[in-house]
């Protein structure tokens, strides 16, 4: 009896301990922040069966990957129906990596530490190449504005390391980052066997001096690294005034990861998340059936605590199969998978703050559940029919591009998936339009009136234009600088028999009566130099119609050179119309600001006293030369009174 009892206490107490450390096994699993297929790929074997492999990766809410799960957190659906999952384990093929590494101009910047950021991204780089295994290879790429392969791929990772600590920057080179990660891309597709990455390094956007500095467009290269023949994640870091937004939807439609960094000194810890992450993706493999063409892969990850999903697209290739002698006896055809589809989003024209998404369900009378997903978070369930439409609050969503998932669950278990992306846009706010008042006809109008009208018309334009012509001509006179000059000879009468000729009708030798009214603008203004990185000068004189501004590299091609670096090349353009002077923006990156305010298409007035910020650290005080004797740009006419004032005025 005591035996029993002993041996009973001993076995409960075993599964009490087995139970705890399962459940705290489980307790460390920390939620998922997000699931990603980088890369996948079907191919037969000898017998003719076809295996699809998915390399994928599990990544954590503190951003490092999860590397201690099991087949049992894996789920798999092919063109929405649920396959058997055949192995989930860590990877251990070999993988090549591709570096594409930007040196343009802005990389000879310094950052916090005192260091230039070329030689912080060598730093990284060989950090990130020396961690990586015997048999991986490694490629290196430099852009400016020319690409060149500086290594190919290989395993001697020091010639690897060699070719990055010889990398530097171009002096004002350009930044083709697109036409880049395109040879990048196809540098990684000569790889057959193994998994594939590509490392995007760059502070910039894809310009140079006078526009967009690549050939290709974002879009060329999502579409270049998803092809069937291809399908290579594209890893992109950013820092500095690299466009984090492009960078990210990159990374997220090829399959890799996008992380930016507040600020240079960060690229070392970013390149060992990357390292961190390759070296701990599942192998996620199952046996298809499906026919040759392209297929839908959606893997699901479920810890209990949270699950995630992602999906791709695989190429079934075709294959000979195997036919027996004995006949296989017919089984009965299962019902084909649903299939839907996001039909409408309307997001440009919002109905009381919310707008819809609209679902095509093939049967939707199979439906039993519908989910709703937004950048992989779920917004909203529906566990009752209809499934065919979400509405969502438009407070909830911020403007930008967000990807929309719809994940559609048949009465048999399966799940059909569907992802697009759309664009929230906040629409201006209506203004409502006046209802016309009837109108009443018209009274019958004399034709003598309106002979006369015409008449009186255009006797006043020309009375306005006699008088401007003089009022402009005497501004001239007025506005002409006070130089020792010969005296004018006396110009004789211009004839002696016409009794009626008045002293208007005299033209001095040399003046033109048919002079217009831009001949006649004189301007006389400037620009005070209050906050510069470069300029010496303490201020500009404005002395023609039209002044350009902006960064000359040393070249003279504008009227006012800014050499700061946040200054374009062809970046303001100061113009004055005979009453006002305005600021145009000539296509700056950074931008041109009036008391702070951006300068859009139409021109902003500067009036005396404003301040024009040109890029990040230009300042400079606008004065017309009006202001009396403080004036810095006051020619010798403003001191001189009128010389045709009479004692009258």
């Amino acid at each position: 009896m005591f035996k029993t009892t002993f041996v009973t206490k001993l076995i409960t107490m075993s599964l009490i301990l087995l139970f705890l450390s399962t459940g705290l096994s489980l307790a460390q699993t920390p939620p998922i922040a997000d699931v990603s297929i980088n890369y996948i790929k079907a191919a037969p074997d000898d017998e003719g069966n076809v295996t699809v492999s998915a390399y994928v990766s599990v990544i954590a809410e503190d951003g490092q990957p999860i590397s201690d799960l099991t087949v049992d957190n894996f789920t798999l659906f092919e063109d929405g129906v649920d396959v058997a999952v055949a192995s989930a384990d860590l990877a251990g093929d070999p993988v090549a990596v591709v570096l594409v590494i930007d040196t343009s101009g802005s990389m000879a910047e310094v950052g916090p530490n005192g260091q230039p950021a070329i030689e912080m991204a060598r730093q990284a780089a060989v950090s990130f190449i020396s961690d990586l295994a015997p048999e991986d290879k490694a490629a290196v790429f430099s852009f400016n504005d020319e690409i060149i392969l500086q290594q190919d791929l290989t395993i001697d990772h020091n010639a690897a390391i060699n070719a990055v600590n010889s990398l530097n920057y171009k002096d004002f080179g350009g930044t083709c980052l697109y036409d880049a990660a395109i040879e990048a891309v196809e540098k990684s597709a000569e790889v057959i066997q193994g998994r594939r990455a590509v490392i995007v390094l760059t502070d910039g956007v894809d310009e140079t001096g006078d526009g967009p500095c690549s050939v290709h467009t974002l879009g060329d290269v999502v579409t270049e690294a998803t092809k069937p023949s291809a399908k290579v994640p594209v890893f992109a870091l950013g820092f500095g005034k690299a466009n984090d937004q492009e960078l990210l939807r990159m990374a997220r439609l090829t399959g890799g990861r996008g992380l930016i960094a507040s600020d240079v000194t960060e690229l070392s810890d970013l390149f060992t998340t990357i390292s961190r992450q390759l070296k701990n993706q599942y192998l996620v493999a199952y046996q298809t059936q499906a026919a040759s063409g392209e297929h839908s892969v959606v893997v699901k990850v479920d810890t209990g605590s949270s699950s995630k999903t992602d999906e791709r697209l695989v190429f079934v290739p075709v294959t000979q199969q195997l036919v027996e002698a004995t006949p296989i006896p017919p089984t009965p055809t299962p019902l084909p998978p649903l299939s839907v589809a996001i039909a409408e989003a309307n997001t440009d024209k919002p109905t009381e703050g919310e707008f819809e998404i609209l679902i095509d369900i093939s049967e939707p009378d199979r439906a039993v559940k519908a989910e709703l997903f937004v950048d992989d978070v779920s917004r909203k369930a529906l566990a009752q029919p209809p499934f065919d439409r979400f509405v969502l609050k438009m407070a909830d969503m911020a403007p930008g591009q967000h990807m929309m998932r719809v994940e559609v669950t048949d009465d048999s278990g399966a799940v059909a998936v569907t992802k697009r992306e759309i664009t929230i846009s906040m629409p201006p706010t209506p203004v409502p339009i006046p209802t016309p008042a009837p109108e009443e006809p018209a009274p019958a109008i004399n034709p003598v009136y309106i002979v006369l009208a015409v008449a009186v018309c255009l006797i006043a334009l020309a009375v306005a234009g006699i008088i401007a012509l003089l009022v402009f001509r005497r501004r001239r006179k007025q506005s002409q600088p006070l130089i020792p000059v010969a005296p004018v000879p006396v110009v004789a009468p211009v004839s002696t028999e016409d009794p009626f000729v008045t002293r208007d009708e005299i033209v001095l030798p040399g003046s033109d009566p048919f002079e217009t009214m831009d001949e006649m603008l004189v301007v006389n203004a400037g620009l005070i130099v209050i906050e510069s990185e470069s300029v010496q000068a303490k201020a500009f004189h404005i002395s023609t119609v039209a002044v350009t501004i902006g960064r000359d590299a040393g070249t003279a091609r504008h009227d006012i050179n800014i050499p700061d670096k946040s200054v374009s090349r062809h970046h303001a353009k100061i113009v004055f119309d005979g009453q006002n002077f305005k600021i145009f923006d000539t296509g700056s990156s950074n931008g041109t600001f009036v008391n702070n305010v951006r300068v859009e298409a139409g021109g902003a007035t500067v009036q005396d006293g404003v301040v024009i910020r040109l890029g990040d650290h230009t300042k400079l005080r606008f004065q017309s030369g009006q202001s009396g004797a403080d004036d810095p740009f006051r020619t010798m006419d403003d001191a001189v009174d009128d010389p045709f004032k009479t004692k009258y005025d």
